[in-house]
């Protein structure tokens, strides 16, 4: 088992387990307050985001597969993340998608009646008891 740092201290724990070509990544942790959370994975060369937090029982769970691959190194460090900056990318008939490597935490919307591409952190919504994450005492 191997910690999930949030700012710097323990917040949960993962396990990894090879699994032919891929790695089966479990995650369990107490998100330090309320909000959407990240689970991300870094090894020697690479950084992945294995992907949102969900309840289960009183502990918030991220389960992924990542293919070998992804890392070169064999040291992993698990940190919980609340997103940082957005990035916004047009869409443009005809011209190359710059940003393929971060379309795991994208989604699609429209600006000005142009489709566009968010990139970066997902809101939590206003919890106002009809939330079935959260719901209300």
């Amino acid at each position: 088992m191997r910690e999930i740092l949030w700012k710097g201290r323990p917040v949960g724990s993962a396990s990894i387990s090879k699994e032919g070509l891929f790695y089966r990544i479990n995650c369990s942790c107490n998100l330090p307050e309320a909000g959407v959370y990240r689970v991300q994975v870094t090894d020697e060369s690479n950084t992945y985001d294995l992907g949102i937090c969900v309840p289960e029982g009183k502990v918030y769970t991220c389960v992924a597969r990542v293919p070998c691959k992804r890392f070169l190194g064999n040291t992993f460090s698990f940190t919980l993340t609340d997103g940082g900056e957005r990035l916004s990318v047009p869409i443009a008939e005809g011209k190359p998608f710059t940003h393929l490597d971060k379309l795991s935490t994208a989604r699609l919307r429209f600006a000005n009646g142009q489709p566009e591409i968010v990139i970066g952190p997902i809101q939590a919504p206003q919890d106002n008891g009809q939330n079935p994450i959260h719901p209300s005492k």
